[in-house]
């Protein structure tokens, strides 16, 4: 159980973190990947000529829940954020990448009283 609350002792330290100041912890972290490997075949009058192969990967992470600290106390609860990124290889040689803005994901439970 200490284990626990080992993550939050350091939200207990002044001055590194100021009672004044909002700090929104992470509690749970996930990802999920997926390569593709697609191929195009380039045809001339119904032969074969060449094949050139890509490679896609896109990735999703995610914060599931995260608290929210203020003053040595939790404020509140409330779901995490997502963010996805992307690349895009033709042969071997990466061609593109983006990187997606974090989403933040709607809900929030505030506490009547700082616990």
């Amino acid at each position: 159980m200490g284990q626990i609350y080992d993550a939050f002792r350091q939200y207990c330290k002044e001055p590194e973190h100021p009672p004044t100041t909002t700090y929104v912890v992470p509690l749970f972290k996930h990802s999920i990947s997926s390569k593709h490997r697609p191929v195009i075949e380039l045809r001339l009058r119904w032969r074969s000529r060449r094949k050139v192969s890509f490679e896609v990967e896109v990735s999703i992470a995610f914060e599931e829940v995260s608290v929210v600290i203020r003053n040595k106390r939790f404020m509140a609860v409330q779901t995490g954020a997502a963010q996805a990124k992307g690349t895009l290889k033709c042969e071997g040689t990466q061609i593109l990448e983006r990187k997606l803005a974090k989403i933040d994901l709607p809900g929030k439970t505030r506490s009547a009283t700082a616990i």
